[in-house]
């Protein structure tokens, strides 16, 4: 058995763990949920939690102790505990929300629900990663996507859910950014190991960011060691404008997983003195752009697995696209329903994570939406 403790959002840490499968969720308190997992390397890939780790017993617990001097509890009675009856000479207290950087890199975390059973903490929320995507980029502009990378990570663990259908995929994955700006879901895809494509129409700024991608395929972070890049993996880009049809064979279509994880800029700004015209305006202009980027999806889809002919099969891909619309808090919202209306003509349905992902200190928060 497996614990979470997830994020601040935790119904949309709640949609990514859906790429592990679980079984048997049950909350515990406060953001906390222990469940079952047949796919533990997937629970190494979640963005969305904070910390997250095994249930053991109390014998499991002692054995994991031994050899390690740096000790993180959350509990200070499980700490003098420890140190009397195991001989652990020091123990740091860990909120379960926060993460102590010793413990992590240095050491092992333990969280005591009950006499005979322990919580091992395995794995931490990937915030060197975050990091380098969000604050070490040569270029980056106002008039391109800003997205998060923590949020881009959880987005792709999100649509790989839909992907992973079968726990042994023969067929590769591709991720696609049709917006794809400063290269923030390239840097994340191909951490991960997965090939990506990107397309927008400048990729002054994307060109500029490439190079660090071999540059940090050089170096590793975090206690696992995890290289940063992976230069093996497809990492192209070309120029798309997203009004007008693709016109190049980037993929191929009989034996590709393609999902589509991306955000075009949030818009005009909207501030406190913005009135209902002004936020009505800004839903029109994005809109106008969603709707040319609804009619691409439908084309990839088609391509992808196409519907099934008479005498003839469908393609043998699989396909899904994750995306954010902006929310404007304190005013009417149109956007999902806009997009919503008549998309069974396009063979897509869409669906969205009910929670919000907020903006600190912002008017135009994100909402998620997920097109198969």
């Amino acid at each position: 058995m497996f614990f979470a403790v997830l994020g601040k959002n935790s119904e949309i840490s709640l949609a990514e763990l859906n790429f592990v499968e679980p079984t048997n969720i049950k909350p515990i308190w406060n953001n906390i949920i222990t469940f079952d997992s047949d796919f533990p390397d997937r629970i190494k890939q979640l963005g969305g939690v904070i910390k997250w780790g095994r249930v053991v017993d109390k014998e499991e617990m002692i054995n994991r102790l031994s050899g390690q001097k740096t000790i993180g509890v959350n509990d200070e009675n499980l700490g003098k505990n420890l140190k009397s009856e195991y001989g652990i000479k020091r123990y740091k207290l860990v909120k379960l929300s926060h993460t102590d950087k010793e413990v992590k890199e240095k050491g092992i975390e333990i969280i005591q629900i009950n006499k005979e059973q322990f919580w091992i903490v395995e794995g931490y929320q990937p915030i060197y990663l975050y990091e380098v995507v969000d604050f070490e980029k040569p270029a980056r502009s106002m008039q391109m996507g800003m997205m998060p990378a923590k949020l881009t990570h959880i987005l792709l663990n999100i649509g790989l859910s839909k992907i992973h259908r079968d726990p042994h995929p023969a067929t590769r994955i591709t991720i696609y950014d049709p917006f794809v700006g400063s290269w923030t879901t390239g840097f994340i895809a191909n951490h991960f190991w997965y090939d990506f494509i990107g397309s927008d129409i400048d990729i002054s700024s994307a060109e500029k960011n490439k190079p660090r991608r071999l540059a940090f395929a050089q170096f590793t972070r975090g206690k696992r060691g995890d290289l940063l890049a992976q230069p093996e993996k497809k990492f192209d880009l070309f120029v798309q404008d997203i009004h007008k049809k693709l016109s190049l064979n980037l993929w191929d279509s009989k034996s590709l997983n393609l999902l589509i994880v991306t955000e075009w800029r949030l818009g005009p700004i909207i501030t406190a003195k913005s009135t209902p015209k002004d936020v009505q305006s800004a839903q029109t202009q994005v809109l106008k752009l969603y709707e040319s980027f609804l009619e691409r999806i439908a084309e990839i889809k088609q391509e992808i697995c196409p519907p099934l002919q008479r005498g003839k099969s469908g393609g043998q891909g699989d396909f899904a696209a994750v995306c954010t619309i902006p929310y404007y808090i304190w005013h009417s919202n149109i956007l999902e329903a806009k997009l919503n209306k008549d998309l069974s003509s396009k063979g897509l349905s869409i669906t969205s994570v009910p929670e919000i992902y907020a903006r600190k200190d912002q008017l135009i928060w994100r909402k998620i939406l997920i097109i198969e």
